[in-house]
């Protein structure tokens, strides 16, 4: 009895050293200056200047940059989208907004 106990103590035990070795970190949080690819910088990146930070901190409030990556404009196109957006309360001065414009159409 006590050898079929010991046997099975021993095939338990390189189990649980498995399991415990691979989990534990999960649950940390991610270091400051790190976000998601689509949201912010990553890690040992410096942060956005110029345009892109420009258009980071004045489009993310309401959708994510994603969304304004994926779509392929003109100038005058992108001039009517950030004049949209205007209107629907983003603070945009005129000359951040022809930075924007061409910032867009370059991308």
């Amino acid at each position: 009895m006590k050898t079929n106990l010991l046997v099975l103590f021993l095939m338990i035990l390189p189990s649980l050293l498995i399991f415990s070795a691979c989990g534990g970190e999960a649950d940390k949080a991610a270091p400051d200056g790190s976000e998601s690819p689509s949201g912010g910088t990553v890690a040992g990146e410096a942060p956005p200047t110029g345009e892109r930070a420009l258009l980071e901190e004045r489009c993310t409030a309401c959708h994510s940059l994603d969304k304004v990556y994926a779509e392929k404009r003109d100038e005058a196109g992108w001039d009517a989208v950030l004049e949209e957006m205007v209107s629907y309360g983003a603070k945009l001065d005129s000359a951040e907004r022809t930075r924007l414009v061409a910032y867009l159409v370059s991308l």
